[in-house]
C-alpha cells in the first residue's frame, strides 16, 4: 500500500482478493447451502424456527407494503389539502 497518496490508502476494494485460491465463476458441482440449521436443535424446534422466520418474512412483507401505501394516501391527501386551500381563498 503506497501511503504517500492517500486515496489508495482508503481505496473502495478494500476486499481485494491478494492471494489463495481464485475465485470460482459459479459453475461449481457441490450444492449451494442457503440457510443454517444447528446442530444441537431437535426436528421440532428447528420446523418451529422455520415456521417463525417465515411469518416473520411474511409480516415483515405486509409492512413495507402498508407502509408503501400509507405514503401514497399521504401524498394524495396532501394534494387534496393543497387544492382545498387554493379554493377557499
Amino acid at each position: 500500500m503506497d501511503r504517500s497518496n492517500i486515496s489508495t490508502m482508503y481505496s473502495n476494494n478494500i476486499f481485494e482478493q491478494i492471494g489463495g485460491k481464485t475465485k470460482s465463476d459459479g459453475k461449481s458441482n457441490a450444492k449451494n447451502i442457503d440457510s443454517y440449521t444447528p446442530s444441537d436443535k431437535s426436528l421440532k424446534e428447528q420446523r418451529s424456527l422455520s415456521k417463525l422466520i417465515k411469518a416473520n418474512r411474511e409480516l415483515k412483507r405486509d409492512l413495507d407494503l402498508t407502509k408503501d401505501e400509507l405514503k401514497k394516501v399521504k401524498k394524495e391527501l396532501e394534494k387534496a389539502n393543497a387544492k382545498l386551500k387554493k379554493y377557499s381563498k
